[in-house]
């Protein structure tokens, strides 16, 4: 698993994968995968 900062709540958190996206585990934002391959 990976460690990814929040944007929305700015808290660390494990990432789940999914399809085409995250879910911050922490406040439940939902992150592309797409922002993380920059």
């Amino acid at each position: 698993m990976e460690l990814r900062i929040c944007p929305k709540c700015q808290r660390a958190f494990f990432i789940r994968k999914h399809s085409s996206y995250v879910e911050c585990s922490v406040c439940g934002f939902v992150l592309r995968d797409d922002d993380f391959n920059k």
